[in-house]
């Protein structure tokens, strides 16, 4: 249920399965994933880490001012170097709402 005059985000967490030889291969294209995900006048919150449990997997955070902004961000990384490089790599996300302040 939103509550009037708070909007709803989107947040995606997760993770991604990657050898630490794979990533290092990507390391570039991840860190420009990074730079124009934040750049996306949608995004709020944007970080891929590495997980201090699980050697072999990425923390993913995302978090968009609203569906449109997630769907954009969506369709942009699809496409880009990093989507299409990493489109093979296996991936385990949440996306829900998130309730926005005033």
């Amino acid at each position: 249920m939103t509550t009037p005059g708070r909007a709803q985000a989107i947040r995606l967490t997760g993770w991604i399965a990657i050898d630490s030889e794979e990533l290092r291969r990507l390391a570039a294209l991840l860190d420009e994933h990074r730079v124009r995900t934040l750049a996306e006048s949608g995004c709020l919150e944007f970080s891929v880490r590495p997980s201090p449990t699980h050697p072999d997997r990425l923390l993913v955070d995302e978090r968009f001012v609203d569906r449109a902004a997630f769907d954009d961000h969506q369709r942009r990384t699809a496409d880009s170097a990093w989507g299409v490089a990493t489109r093979h790599l296996r991936r385990n996300y949440t996306i829900s709402d998130d309730t926005l302040g005033p």
